[in-house]
């Protein structure tokens, strides 16, 4: 799937993005002048999740948007809470009304991505989006493309991945920026100047060093993923600890980028830390994309 990554492609998200975010803030400007709240979560949720249906399919999920989102929302909280105690594994192998919710959230998204895949392979696309170089990949070797099982499991990797972890991500960022009035306005600034009311391309983002810095602290201080699993095909010594190979080991993101040894000030939201030098952005202590082979395919689109 790398190819779907290369900056030629991400140049063509960049302008859905800002499409996409600017209806959004149509809406939010309506919703100011009628005094009404906004619901920022909800509103990062399918905001991330129109964009990477765009992204993957090349089409507007409105129509069945909140029973996706639904789905995804149910498939989550089960595997966590799976994760969280082998009991509530037991429970949901066994015909209980959280099993059929799973199954039932999980023939929603199935039935939506079988649906997709049925009319790329019908129908293909103008625009080469991630489903049409899925569909277009073949093995060196043997010259194989990829079965509709496998690609449909790329797909719901890519859908809840790109999904889920960019919308609490933005919804983190918002509430920084309202704890911190005097960033938010900073940033409003820095974005007036270079933008000067138009929106952003990607040769901007370059130009915008503060609204990148908000989002790396923002990652620092609130990881979407907060925990990674490896699990050892060789014994490791981290003294004074030795692990035998087939140990599972955790790593928590969230507790290594709050680490006062790691950090200066590391409680405290400051971007600045990320504006001023590079240091910040390379120190091994900060893994919001993972580290290694395993860093996420998704980090520059993400970004």
């Amino acid at each position: 799937v790398q190819p779907a990554f290369h900056r030629q492609q991400i140049e063509r998200h960049v302008q859905t993005m800002a499409e996409l975010t600017t209806a959004l803030l149509r809406d939010w400007q309506h919703s100011a002048a009628r005094d009404q709240p906004i619901a920022v979560a909800e509103a990062m949720r399918q905001l991330t999740f129109r964009f990477v249906a765009k992204a993957l399919f090349s089409t507007d999920p409105s129509a069945v948007i909140d029973r996706l989102e639904a789905s995804i929302i149910t498939l989550l909280n089960t595997t966590w809470r799976s994760l969280q105690s082998p009991w509530h594994d037991f429970i949901n192998r066994a015909p209980t009304r959280p099993q059929r919710e799973f199954a039932a959230a999980l023939h929603c998204i199935d039935d939506f991505i079988t649906r997709m895949i049925a009319d790329r392979r019908a129908q293909p696309a103008t625009q080469p989006d991630l489903l049409t170089l899925l569909l277009a990949a073949r093995d060196r070797d043997t010259g194989e493309g990829l079965a509709d099982e496998e690609i449909r499991n790329e797909c719901i990797t890519l859908l809840i991945a790109g999904y889920d972890t960019t919308a609490n991500a933005l919804a983190w960022a918002v509430h920084e920026l309202a704890a911190h009035p005097h960033v938010a306005e900073a940033l409003a600034q820095e974005a007036d100047t270079v933008l000067a009311g138009r929106s952003p391309t990607l040769l901007d983002l370059a130009r915008l060093p503060l609204g990148r810095a908000v989002f790396l602290e923002t990652l620092r201080l609130h990881p979407p993923i907060w925990i990674l699993e490896r699990n050892l095909d060789a014994p490791v010594n981290l003294a004074p600890w030795h692990l035998p190979a087939g140990t599972q080991v955790l790593i928590s993101p969230y507790i290594l980028h709050r680490l006062p040894q790691c950090w200066p000030r590391a409680a405290e939201f400051v971007p600045e830390r990320f504006v001023t030098s590079d240091v910040a952005e390379t120190n091994p202590a900060f893994l919001p994309f993972g580290a290694g082979p395993r860093t996420c395919v998704g980090q520059q689109l993400a970004m």
